[in-house]
């Protein structure tokens, strides 16, 4: 019988799961699905955190080098074929050297906005760079002499089929999961200053208690969520809305040029749930306007789908599962964990 291949994932461990844990979380996931892989999930959050319980000291510098001093430890005993690092982790270009000259496959997954983040000496030392955004290797990764890089959209972890379309009520009119960037919060209050009935849930909608509109619609004072409770939302929801973020555009309300795609586009569809997002060339991509998903270009258009589609919960039913169906045969995490095998020539 063939020897499993061994692979570790390297999470940042970012306070209330920053959204490189949940996609390292979930390609651990994604590669636990498959036969005859070996995976595990190396956190440096929670690693960092158990040594600095050892310090009388608070030293970052410290507790960042133990971590990774851990990380080689345990891949001088396990052996790993390839280790997958997320962007943010705090590992040193040092280490990702010393461990390829344990000859283990080091690769990194680059899950920020590139044009956000000094990263041309970040990825300097890795075999391989993977990227969610097309023009980052287009423009500037050969440009920066890193030759070896491949795009790999982000995916969603496998629901329990038999929970997906259990539910059938609905008690939220619309939902809309996600941090408030500049242009999601002005987004969000134009529908509320339209009579739209929104729920918002996420972290650091709390800091605008004091706008009424705002504080009304938000759910659970602003707590972070994990990804059973999403999808609990979701499955709850008439219609859940994605809004990308525009972070590096912030003049923009809904900026749709950008071919990446966020987590939740998958996610929501997962959940089995009837989703609106912009109309942007990614979007686009994977899913089929007005069969798996619908899509606005303004926010004016936005308030029309939303009263449109409130009216007619057969033809969400319809599209939802057509979503979801897409979402299982194409864009799960195993899917994402077998291309990477596949660009590596790991198979």
């Amino acid at each position: 019988m063939r020897a499993a291949k061994k692979v570790i994932i390297v999470t940042p461990g970012l306070e209330r799961g920053g959204g490189a844990d949940a996609v390292g979380r979930g390609l651990y996931s994604g590669f636990s699905e498959l036969p005859n892989i070996e995976a595990t999930l190396f956190d440096y959050g929670m690693f960092k955190k158990n040594f600095e319980q050892m310090l009388t000291c608070n030293d970052d510098g410290l507790l960042f080098e133990m971590t990774s001093q851990h990380l080689i430890t345990k891949s001088v005993e396990t052996t790993p074929d390839l280790i997958i690092v997320l962007t943010l982790t705090p590992i040193t270009q040092y280490f990702v050297l010393l461990l390829r000259k344990l000859g283990i496959k080091v690769v990194h997954w680059f899950v920020e906005d590139y044009r956000r983040i000094n990263w041309q000496e970040m990825l300097q030392p890795y075999d391989h760079i993977l990227t969610y955004q097309k023009q980052f290797l287009r423009e500037d990764l050969a440009g920066g002499g890193i030759n070896s890089c491949s795009y790999l959209p982000v995916g969603c972890e496998y629901p329990e089929p038999s929970t997906v379309f259990q539910n059938s009520e609905k008690p939220f009119q619309i939902a809309y999961m996600g941090f408030p960037y500049d242009n999601r919060k002005r987004v969000v209050e134009y529908l509320l200053n339209n009579g739209i009935n929104l729920n918002i849930w996420g972290f650091g909608w709390q800091k605008f208690k004091d706008n009424p509109l705002i504080a009304n619609a938000l759910q659970l004072e602003g707590r972070w969520l994990n990804l059973a409770d999403t999808r609990d939302v979701y499955k709850k929801s008439q219609i859940v809305l994605n809004i990308h973020s525009a972070i590096v555009h912030k003049d923009a309300e809904i900026y749709m040029e950008d071919e990446m795609v966020n987590s939740n586009l998958f996610e929501i569809c997962a959940s089995g749930a009837f989703q609106i997002v912009e109309r942007r060339p990614g979007v686009l991509e994977y899913f089929e306007e007005d069969k798996e998903i619908v899509c606005y270009a303004t926010k004016e258009e936005l308030v029309e789908k939303i009263n449109y589609y409130l009216s007619r919960p057969e033809e969400c039913k319809k599209i939802a599962r057509a979503g979801y169906l897409k979402t299982m045969n194409n864009h799960r995490f195993s899917h994402r964990a077998q291309t990477v095998l596949r660009e590596l020539g790991l198979t």
